[in-house]
């Protein structure tokens, strides 16, 4: 069913350290500050992750959920109206206001259409390197953003690489605007062209791997060019990666976990799935799509290779929503406004500064400004959500007082 070999492995690599050489090199300002790695896990909830940890099948997860603070993640207040659509909700995770404001509403509306600026337009205008894979309305690629992995270009490259079994959901886009920035990133990289053997994905977990192995060698570059003294200073960081498979294996597995609507989860079938996890799963439907418990340890073990190649000072791991059983048995899995089960996904912060403790529940509208927080970026004034104090130490805090940088807002001219 599946081979313990790593993405890397089926991947031809090419990369070009002098082309990422030049493209680093043209930043500006060089400071000292903090590198924060943000990891989307779609459709995610403690009642999977937490048996998962403690069982020990997702160790790199593990320890940074358990040195860190926790909490369930509120997605109502993104959009009360359909409170679990993914679009929306991650949008509100990244610009820390509701639909109203953001007009996010669907998965093809396009970052031209957003109605306000996100977390990654204030970061890159004060000088941080901001790189983007895979996040929902990021397409087409905005100015001043380093590195854009959109998810049109992560399903045209997996078409590319993979064998993929399932219509790609962007298929059709990639006349209109660069698929990623710089357009040729992917090529720099040597994901494109593709070469070598061609083995079966689905789509989802195409576009996946192509982010993580995109990551990968991304980090793998910079690591080589920050090495290099002479011309390079640390600058802030913030790198945000969404990743979908644990949502959609959800929707068509969830069955295997909560046999009716309000019964319990099984914990003994996701272990038994996790147990039964021997790698990558290069299969077509239905052994394609593996266990519920299977995109999470390809993501604790990508993890795992991505910390050991490049440090980060903060790594925060947030979902839109969570899953539970759908009345209609056609597909198992079932998360929208009427599955209040489903309305809380996770949050999960560490790094300097922040107490190894559970949070009680916080909102959808809390991560935009915490990470702002984190990374010394100001505050917009007129953010709905808040700063999780309550997630840093008293000492912490003393130094760093939340409310010390602010501006009135981060969309000054948004009607």
């Amino acid at each position: 069913m599946g081979s313990p070999r790593g993405t890397s492995s089926r991947i031809p690599r090419r990369a070009s350290t002098l082309a990422l050489t030049t493209v680093l090199a043209l930043s500006a300002a060089a400071c000292s500050e903090p590198r924060v790695l943000v990891v989307g896990l779609d459709g995610t909830n403690w009642a999977i992750l937490d048996p998962l940890i403690d069982a020990g099948f997702t160790p790199n997860i593990g320890r940074l959920v358990r040195e860190g603070a926790s909490a369930d993640l509120d997605c109502v207040p993104a959009h009360p109206a359909s409170a679990c659509f993914c679009p929306p909700v991650w949008t509100s995770i990244a610009t820390g206001v509701n639909f109203a404001r953001h007009r996010i509403s669907g998965f093809d509306t396009p970052s031209t259409k957003r109605g306000v600026r996100a977390i990654w337009n204030v970061a890159a205008e004060r000088g941080v390197i901001v790189t983007t894979a895979s996040w929902r309305g990021t397409w087409p690629p905005e100015p001043g953003i380093e590195f854009v992995f959109t998810e049109p270009g992560l399903d045209a490259a997996a078409e590319q690489v993979f064998d993929v079994w399932q219509a790609i959901q962007h298929a059709g886009r990639s006349l209109d605007h660069p698929l990623a920035s710089p357009p040729d990133l992917l090529e720099i990289l040597g994901i494109l062209p593709a070469a070598g053997v061609v083995e079966p994905s689905w789509a989802i977990f195409g576009r996946d791997r192509i982010a993580m192995e995109s990551l990968l060698r991304l980090a793998e570059q910079r690591a080589i060019v920050e090495a290099q003294e002479e011309f390079w200073e640390r600058r802030a960081d913030l790198t945000m990666v969404l990743l979908h498979g644990p949502d959609k294996v959800a929707h068509v597995r969830w069955g295997m976990l909560q046999q009716t609507m309000y019964g319990p989860i099984d914990e003994a079938a996701l272990l038994a799935g996790a147990a039964e996890w021997t790698g990558p799963i290069l299969e077509p439907a239905p052994i394609g799509w593996g266990t519920i418990a299977g995109p999470y340890l390809e993501i604790d073990a990508w993890l795992g290779r991505l910390l050991s190649i490049r440090s980060y000072d903060y790594v925060l791991f947030v979902s839109d929503h969570g899953m539970t059983r759908n009345p209609d048995p056609g597909i198992p899995g079932h998360h929208n406004v009427a599955s209040k089960e489903a309305h809380r996904g996770i949050l999960s912060l560490h790094g300097p500064g922040v107490r190894a403790t559970r949070l009680g529940p916080v909102s959808v509208l809390d991560v935009a400004p915490t990470l702002a927080y984190v990374l010394g970026l100001p505050i917009g004034e007129d953010l709905p959500g808040r700063v999780l104090s309550e997630a840093f130490d008293a000492d912490w805090l003393l130094l760093r007082p939340v409310d010390a940088n602010t501006i009135p807002s981060w969309s000054p001219t948004n009607p």
